[in-house]
């Protein structure tokens, strides 16, 4: 006849079934998956058997109180009825649905597995919606809990089984007893990726504060509210509760207004035998852009000292302090603490007092220009006064100044000078050639200085040579140098400085000091001709 409503589906299920062959001696013969005594159907012969009273099941095994006679083929058949289907297809696929309340599924026996993928489309899937104290596991390839959401500690745990401890958020203001969220593992990493060919479209990670206790509701933030922190623990023997450091990031200025909310962020380090008392601040960056090291000192490398410093390079061989014990000046060091030995000394009313030393030279400047280099050059930014009470450059030890250039551009000197004339530093030494026509030659001028070279001596006659033509007589005694201004130059950081500049012009000087000899030389000449005259005179008056 023909079914009422829809036939029954081909393969609804799919019962598991066991064949063996009797020997006439075995008793125990070992099924293909675990059953009980009624869990199972045993056929012998095409004779269904008796529970418990011709057989029983444990396990795997099922034995027989008398063994089965012997057969040439499978005369041993056992149904497993009670077992879940392996493979199930509802009658005429039809949907599954609930239209209301709750749709509960299970699977006989303790555990369950689905080994096949299983698909959700549309709507959502809730675990756990009557908040009971249960977990979620999910196990990967080589992790048993690679996510793990611990539903008892309302925690989702990443690498681990159970929820770990964390800082303590009693003293530092952060996440204590473990945060919602844990990695776990011998190297743990988040990693964000953004894959975007607009430029400020990127991965992050955000921080948001809202003064409002209600999840969604918004209040505006006060200066000093800390907007997150990233803090950093390690286990101390005992748990992770004491913090190591963190920075926070709160809010800064003078107060918070739509679209203006500054910013600061502020870094903590615990010192050494604090006892777990807590972070101290060390170093703050304030919304203006200022950098504030509080009570330490700021160095790059290594060192140690009472005084504050900035130290340069791993070895400490650089320092600039403040010298606590010295009258508190700002000192320059090479390889001494700022207090001990100073290099250079900044002193009030701009004194800087420079004490150091290579190759036992009080200075040494080197310009590693390849191919053009300059000396020193000093400059003021007004006029300099034209006498011989201002000065340009001194020299003096505790006695007097020993050479002075004035700032009219007079040289004076404690001492005419020496020369280095050694007969040891020289060779091929003979007498110089006759000089009475050249010294004749040269021409000794008065002159007055142009106004603008030197304005309180335009009015004084002067004496001297004109370069031009002194170079016909000496053109060895003559130099050309190029004529500089100093010019402000910036370059492209913003970096200001004075360089000096070429104005096209040549100056000539003369080596004047080299003309010493030449002089010496025609007056030697003048007075053996003025002996030599003066004999003859004598000769004539005896006469």
């Amino acid at each position: 006849m023909p079914y009422v409503g829809n036939s029954p589906a081909a393969n609804f299920a799919s019962v598991t079934k066991d064949a063996f062959s009797g020997d006439g001696s075995t008793t125990a013969f070992t099924l293909s998956k675990a059953a009980t005594t009624n869990g199972v159907a045993v056929f012998v012969e095409n004779v269904r058997q008796e529970p418990t009273t011709a057989y029983a099941v444990s396990g795997t095994t099922l034995t027989f109180t008398a063994a089965p006679v012997s057969a040439s083929g499978n005369n041993i058949y056992v149904l497993h009825h009670n077992a879940p289907a392996s493979t199930a297809t509802h009658p005429a696929a039809q949907a599954l649905e609930a239209t209301s309340g709750t749709f509960s599924a299970g699977v006989s026996g303790t555990t369950g597995t689905f080994t096949s993928d299983v698909s959700i489309d549309g709507g959502s899937f809730v675990f756990n919606e009557s908040s009971a104290d249960k977990d979620f596991r999910v196990e990967s390839n080589g992790e048993s809990h690679m996510l793990f959401v611990d539903g008892g500690n309302d925690a989702v745990i990443l690498g681990h089984s159970a929820k770990v401890d964390g800082i303590n958020d009693d003293n530092e203001g952060v996440k204590g007893s473990g945060g919602h969220l844990q990695l776990h593992g011998a190297t743990p990493c988040i990693d964000v990726f953004s894959y975007s060919t607009t430029n400020g479209t990127h991965g992050g990670i955000n921080f948001m504060k809202s003064r409002n206790n209600t999840v969604g509701s918004n209040t505006v933030i006060t200066t000093g509210d800390v907007i997150g922190s990233i803090a950093f623990g390690g286990f101390d023997g005992a748990d992770y509760a004491s913090i190591m450091g963190k920075i926070d990031f709160q809010a800064g200025g003078s107060g918070m207004a739509e679209n203006d909310t500054a910013g600061e962020m502020v870094f903590y380090t615990t010192p050494d035998g604090s006892g777990g008392s807590g972070s101290n601040e060390r170093m703050r960056i304030e919304s203006d852009g200022t950098v504030r090291i509080t009570s330490q000192d700021l160095k790059v490398g290594q060192g140690s000292t009472a005084d504050a410093k900035v130290q340069f390079d791993a070895n400490s061989d650089w320092t600039i302090g403040i010298d606590a014990s010295d009258g508190g000046y700002l000192k320059v060091s090479n390889g001494e603490e700022v207090h001990s030995a100073p290099k250079m000394v900044f002193k009030g009313g701009g004194l800087i007092e420079h004490l150091a030393s290579r190759n036992g030279n009080l200075n040494y400047f080197q310009n590693s220009h390849s191919s053009d280099p300059y000396g020193l050059s000093i400059a003021f930014d007004q006029a300099s006064p034209d006498n011989n009470t201002n000065y340009f450059l001194r020299m003096s030890d505790g006695t007097q100044a020993r050479a002075t250039i004035w700032s009219d551009g007079d040289v004076a000197t404690s001492d005419a000078g020496t020369l280095s004339s050694d007969e040891k530093l020289k060779n091929t030494i003979t007498d110089a050639t006759d000089k009475w026509d050249d010294v004749k030659k040269l021409k000794v001028r008065n002159f007055y200085w142009n106004e603008d070279y030197h304005p309180k001596k335009k009015d004084k006659k002067m004496i001297g040579f004109i370069a031009q033509e002194f170079e016909t007589v000496f053109p060895g005694l003559v130099k050309g140098y190029k004529d500089t201004i100093d010019k402000e130059v910036e370059d492209e950081n913003g970096f200001k400085s004075i360089e000096a500049v070429e104005t096209g012009t040549t100056t000539k000087h003369i080596k004047e000091g080299k003309l010493i000899p030449i002089l010496t030389k025609a007056l030697q000449e003048a007075m053996t001709r003025i002996e030599t005259l003066e004999a003859k005179v004598k000769t004539l008056e005896e006469a």
